[in-house]
């Protein structure tokens, strides 16, 4: 039968402002498709945008965090150093630089 649409398919009536609804039809010229087809496309792409972008702001944090975990480190790195430093002289009567007579 022409003119059956499938069971799940819908139809939508939407206002648009005639400027928006000139630009996506000039897009699906320029691609070759439908005006139907650009306007489902372009739906799709949004969906998928904001799941990137919920993903790149979990990347983002989470290389705040390792950055924030790496400066701490090597806070900790440098202050064992000092303080092994200051053991061995204690203990050996040298330092970093100076050799034990």
């Amino acid at each position: 039968m022409p003119g059956k649409r499938s069971a799940d398919v819908i139809q939508v009536n939407l206002r648009l402002p005639r400027d928006l609804h000139k630009r996506l039809g000039h897009e699906a010229e320029k691609a070759d498709r439908s005006l139907n087809q650009e306007m489902l496309i372009r739906l799709q792409q949004t969906f998928a945008r904001s799941g990137a972008d919920r993903i790149l702001d979990e990347a983002r944090t989470n290389v705040a965090l390792a950055q924030k975990l790496y400066d701490q480190t090597m806070e900790l790195y440098h202050r064992i150093g000092r303080h092994t430093s200051l053991a061995a002289y204690l203990l050996t009567g040298t330092g970093p630089g100076k050799k034990k007579k």
